[in-house]
């Protein structure tokens, strides 16, 4: 692309429009030049395009970012490239254009898109951990949102395993949302990519999020939930995935926790169960090893507890609270990791995380 053509392709981006508009623009007019030479009249002849979505046009200056391009910090990708992820066209409104930095991966791979709860519970954040390191190491290249919670322990455990991991954001490229994520989003683009429709600077507006997540239901071959409440954003995407015909997981827990209701009313509408990552593999015809963590010697419920535990003390009852395990269970686990050094008690029957 030369750049007359990427600073007409960034000037037409730069405009907030749905993707319904640019590909009702593109389609009427055949190239984002010849859409903003038009005039105002011809310009709201297009499907859906208000006066103001033309005056908008009109008014677009000569992009300032194109330095992100050519530079190299990212890369524009478009409908017709052959690097364009081909399920998102399965799409009513695919995006006419992606930003992207990292490296898209390639086409062959199973992708599994895995979603949750931005607040989730140590179970939650197990279950994402176990799920996305073993489907990782099978192959599957993990597609997630990049948000905390689910999606970033999803990220980063694929990540860690030399797997490849997707992030479709809601906001620009070139913005780090949420903030704490920046390092993550490095590690991501190490053996990944990050994924915006949206242009350089956009912020993450509430309204960006359902357009995110409709990327991450198409992009996935089969999608996972672990944790979602009523209202989560996460069931929006388990619905477009199921529109989209591809099969939708539910990973079980505590029926009583209100971080699964809307897991479990996916699994009445129809989803599959998923009690072990071959549930979602087996399908896929993927081949899972042994799920072996790195720390091998820790068991399951171990890394649970672990995980419930920070550099402040917490109370057992908050361990138990947190991982849905017995308070047997989790005195008997604690002082196997205190032992092995792992943990420390401190005052008021409380212990911390010693932190490696």
């Amino acid at each position: 692309m030369d750049s007359r053509d990427l600073s007409a392709w960034l000037r037409f981006l730069s405009v907030e429009l749905t993707a319904r508009k640019r590909n009702a623009l593109l389609e009427r007019f055949g190239d984002p030049d010849s859409i903003l030479d038009a005039k105002k009249d011809a310009l709201i002849t297009a499907d859906g395009i208000r006066p103001a979505d033309a005056e908008a046009i009109l008014a677009s200056g000569e992009p300032t970012t194109m330095d992100e391009i050519e530079s190299g910090r990212a890369r524009l990708v478009l409908l017709d490239d052959p690097a364009y992820p081909s399920a998102l066209r399965d799409l009513a409104d695919p995006p006419p254009a992606l930003f992207v930095r990292g490296e898209l991966p390639t086409e062959e791979a199973q992708k599994v898109g895995i979603v949750g709860t931005r607040r989730a519970s140590a179970y939650g954040r197990m279950v994402a951990d176990k799920f996305s390191r073993e489907l990782a190491r099978a192959g599957a290249i993990i597609v997630s949102g990049g948000a905390f919670g689910v999606d970033a322990r999803a990220h980063k455990a694929a990540a860690e395993e030399g797997g490849q991991t997707i992030a479709f954001l809601g906001c620009g490229v070139d913005i780090v949302y949420p903030a704490d994520n920046k390092a993550l989003f490095e590690q991501i683009q190490e053996n990944g990519a990050l994924v915006s429709e949206f242009y350089f600077g956009m912020a993450p507006y509430p309204h960006n999020f359902p357009m995110r997540n409709r990327l991450i239901a198409a992009a996935s071959d089969a999608l996972l939930v672990v944790e979602a409440p009523q209202q989560s954003g996460a069931l929006i995407t388990a619905d477009m995935a199921a529109e989209l015909g591809r099969d939708v997981y539910v990973v079980p827990g505590n029926i009583d926790n209100p971080n699964l209701a809307g897991s479990y009313a996916l699994l009445k509408d129809g989803a599959r169960m998923a009690v072990s990552p071959e549930d979602v593999c087996e399908p896929l015809g993927l081949r899972t090893a042994a799920f072996a963590p790195k720390a091998k010697t820790l068991s399951f419920e171990q890394r649970l507890v672990l995980d419930a535990l920070t550099s402040q003390p917490v109370r057992i009852d908050e361990i138990v609270h947190e991982t849905n395990l017995t308070v047997q269970t989790v005195q008997v686990e604690v002082t196997k990791l205190e032992v092995m050094g792992l943990v420390r008690r401190v005052a008021g029957g409380c212990f911390i995380k010693v932190m490696q």
